[in-house]
């Protein structure tokens, strides 16, 4: 897990052991958010002016990642459905796989056929200036199906930020428990840059902010999934 030659809060390279998970296949709809919502769980999400690019309320985007929310509540919808968010370490397992890919579905650098990103040629969000349909780019997708890994919206995990975790962080695992004012947030997201979508890239967010930028999937312990999922985890 990590690399040593990304970022300095990617460093150092260090081996994490994970018991068996599966993954959501995708980031959380807009449709599936709303269920929660009008079961009383969850909160509705935020759409302020100055975040004109919420999915939530804007027409025809129900099977786009639901976004405009914060850390809480993206991990509210995952309890209302008996899952988790995944901590960082199954995120970056499920992006790389064994082989330690550099991307989510490989070596190859991103463009707008494999990933929802801002390229100099395309502009943001791949023209659209905005989020796509979940799974709407499948070459794109890992060699074990999961979808939208790189771009499209950044995903919340379990993990508190701390830019030298790695260095101490425990082997069988690892989630950062201990308490700071910011959540990891992994994957990239359709106004990041090329760069932002590798495997081993963290980016950090305050707990109570919400963005137009910032999505999530929830994961489970290997068993009978609570929702779509895509088992990543290995025995």
């Amino acid at each position: 897990m990590g690399s040593n030659e990304g970022r300095e809060d990617e460093r150092p390279v260090h081996r994490a052991c994970l018991q068996p998970f599966s993954l959501d296949r995708h980031e959380v709809t807009v449709a599936e958010y709303r269920r929660c919502v009008e079961a009383g769980k969850c909160k509705r999400p935020r759409r302020r002016e100055e975040q004109p690019y919420c999915n939530e309320g804007s027409p025809d985007r129900s099977d786009h990642p639901v976004n405009c929310l914060n850390w809480m509540d993206a991990a509210a919808y995952c309890a209302w459905r008996g899952a988790d968010l995944p901590t960082e370490a199954q995120w970056e397992y499920a992006a790389r796989g064994l082989k330690g890919r550099p991307f989510p579905w490989g070596d190859s650098p991103p463009d707008c056929r494999r990933a929802v990103l801002a390229t100099r040629e395309e502009g943001l969000g791949c023209g659209r200036g905005t989020t796509w349909p979940v799974c709407s780019k499948p070459e794109g997708n890992t060699p074990e199906g999961v979808c939208d890994l790189g771009g499209n919206v950044w995903e919340f995990v379990a993990d508190w930020y701390d830019g030298q975790y790695y260095a101490r962080a425990p082997e069988q695992d690892p989630v950062n428990k201990e308490s700071f004012t910011n959540r990891v947030l992994r994957g990239g997201n359709w106004s990041s840059g090329p760069s932002s979508l590798r495997t081993t890239g963290r980016d950090w967010m305050f707990e109570a902010y919400s963005s137009h930028v910032a999505g999530f999937r929830c994961a489970s312990a290997r068993g009978t999934p609570p929702g779509p999922t895509q088992d990543v985890g290995k025995p």
